[in-house]
């Protein structure tokens, strides 16, 4: 915002931007941003573009400024628009829905183009999945290499001194019901929720705390914050492992992993 002289008091304007994003979030359409605002539709969308990609507004809450109607049809478009190479122009899809049977439809190209945007994912299939599975080997080779090097590389200290008794006995379980892999050792058998059971035993977060990569101002880790982030991942990752009846993951809980994934990058450990 920025404060205007001359009467003695201060007025405060609106930046543009702001103005934009206060009214997408209203439900307002951009053809109507545009009007309301007296600036040209093309700068509207364009700056919506900019806040999709930075993260100032989810797609979702663009698209809800959209009939449900036309949404559906815009989206019948969306495969032949994604086609590599692109061999209809948004002109023929805009002309085609102009002449369907939509009462009322207005959109205009610039429109069309930012809600075509909308519509595709903010991650291809199975990339959140990757980074999931990223994060969960980065941890279980990680957590045993600090618990190894804590208590000895070549014997068994660091198996029941570094791993919870009930994390051991659920992992030995699970390798003696299992016929195939035997010769994989019982902690080969950890699950993103055991890894956390280690993090978080008192006799290692002090331990842990020292190896972890260091926070994004250079600070020492939050363990709590930490064990919080892990929960939330667990969370996500049984959206992606399970989807039958569970909600998709949506553009934060992508932006929310891939940030983890970040954070336990293996050269970042101590």
């Amino acid at each position: 915002m920025s404060a205007g002289r001359g009467s003695g008091k201060s007025v405060f304007i609106m930046e543009p931007l702001d103005q934009i994003l206060n009214l997408v979030t209203e439900a307002v359409r951009p053809s109507k941003i545009a009007a309301v605002c007296n600036i040209p539709i093309a700068l509207v969308t364009q700056q919506l573009t900019s806040a999709i990609h930075e993260r100032r507004v989810p797609r979702s809450r663009v698209l809800a400024t959209l009939e449900k109607e036309w949404q559906e049809e815009i989206a019948v478009w969306l495969p032949a628009w994604n086609k590599t190479p692109r061999r209809i122009s948004i002109e023929v899809i805009h002309q085609m829905l102009r002449d369907s049977n939509l009462s009322g439809f207005d959109v205009t190209i610039e429109e069309l183009g930012l809600y075509l945007l909308c519509f595709e994912k903010p991650f291809k299939d199975g990339e959140i999945y990757e980074a999931v599975c990223d994060i969960e080997r980065t941890l279980h080779a990680k957590i045993r290499r600090v618990l190894m090097q804590a208590h000895g590389e070549h014997s068994p200290d660091w198996w029941r001194k570094g791993v919870p008794s009930g994390v051991r006995e659920e992992c030995v379980i699970e390798w003696e019901n299992d016929k195939e892999y035997v010769e994989y050792p019982p902690y080969s058998y950890t699950t993103l929720g055991h890894l956390q059971e280690i993090l978080k035993c008192k006799e290692n977060t002090r331990l842990f705390k020292s190896r972890l990569p260091l926070s994004a101002n250079g600070n020492e880790p939050n363990m709590e914050l930490i064990l919080s982030d892990l929960q939330k991942l667990t969370r996500i990752r049984n959206k992606v492992m399970h989807p039958i009846g569970a909600a998709p993951p949506t553009e934060e809980d992508f932006f929310f992993v891939t940030e983890m994934r970040a954070k336990f990058e293996l050269t970042k450990w101590r």
